[in-house]
């Protein structure tokens, strides 16, 4: 019998607390990191608001990291997207 191992609550606090950090309160209009759960894997994001008001109210998410749990739970690997959108 296998277990699915999940991303820690000591982890997802770790994360969030790296995201908070990357940008100054007083720039937070302007620009956010922040990240999203999936499984064993955690994707950082760069947030921006909308440049032109045609386009919504919705801030843009351009992925730019992604952290992966190995299996056992243990181990942590991490991943930057390229222009095709691929993890390497």
């Amino acid at each position: 019998m296998t277990t699915k191992q999940t991303i820690s609550e000591l982890d997802l606090a770790r994360v969030a607390q790296y995201c908070d950090a990357k940008v100054s309160p007083h720039a937070r209009d302007k620009i956010r990191i922040d990240y999203s759960v999936r499984g064993r894997s955690g994707t950082i994001v760069e947030c921006r608001p909308p440049w032109r008001e045609d386009f919504g109210t919705e801030w843009t998410r351009h992925r730019v990291a992604q952290l992966r749990l190995d299996p056992s739970g243990t181990l942590w690997s991490l991943f930057w997207r390229d222009r095709n959108d691929h993890w390497h």
